[in-house]
């Protein structure tokens, strides 16, 4: 999310194949999870910046491309800041 802010992307939807993470985000009784209090404000700050920001699950099964390219990059011990918005040739 910070790297789409730092590239000037207003509006965003983002997915992840983890439904409870949606789920916490979606709660309004943050007394639930106190040990994460500090990641949601921080995930609610960030929102708060751009024009449009949802998050959505969508599981592994109907997102073929994304789960084989973390797959992979799991396997080879790399990390991402950030993605590119632009499709591949």
């Amino acid at each position: 999310m910070k790297s789409s802010i730092q590239l000037d992307h207003n509006s965003m939807t983002f997915k992840t194949d983890y439904l409870q993470l949606v789920n916490l985000l979606e709660e309004d009784d943050e007394d639930k999870w106190p040990s994460l209090l500090a990641e949601f404000d921080e995930f609610h700050l960030i929102c708060s910046m751009f024009t449009f920001c949802s998050i959505s699950f969508t599981p592994r099964s109907l997102n073929f491309r994304a789960d084989r390219l973390a797959k992979g990059a799991r396997s080879r011990s790399l990390s991402f800041s950030h993605t590119n918005t632009q499709l591949p040739s």
